[in-house]
């Protein structure tokens, strides 16, 4: 038994965090899929969490992926002012941040 059709669909967020393009999707007539956060019960540390989220991706294709990654500890303030005598300590934050890999290729 096939699944059933699925409407074209516009955005799915990811690390959404207050999902505000979500919520103002269907203002501008547009259709998005639930957020993935882990406010939202996603964990995308999780390699199985990441793993839906591909799936998700694939089975839907949405126009728009909107990946907000966490930049706190990359941002140019941090290297050059708070951290600038730590960067050991800067570049280990930034290895426990790094992204696993892009989940839905």
């Amino acid at each position: 038994m096939a699944g059933a059709e699925v409407d074209l669909l516009d955005l799915i967020e990811v690390f959404a965090g207050k999902a505000t393009v979500t919520d103002l999707a269907q203002h501008y007539g547009l259709s998005a899929l639930q957020p993935f956060d882990l406010i939202y019960g996603q964990d995308l540390a999780d390699p199985g969490t990441a793993e839906a989220l591909r799936q998700t991706v694939r089975r839907f294709k949405p126009l728009l992926t909107l990946v907000a990654w966490n930049c706190t500890e990359h941002s140019l303030f941090n290297q050059n002012m708070n951290y600038s005598h730590r960067m050991d300590e800067l570049h280990a934050r930034r290895d426990e941040q790094r992204p696993t890999g892009c989940p839905w290729q």
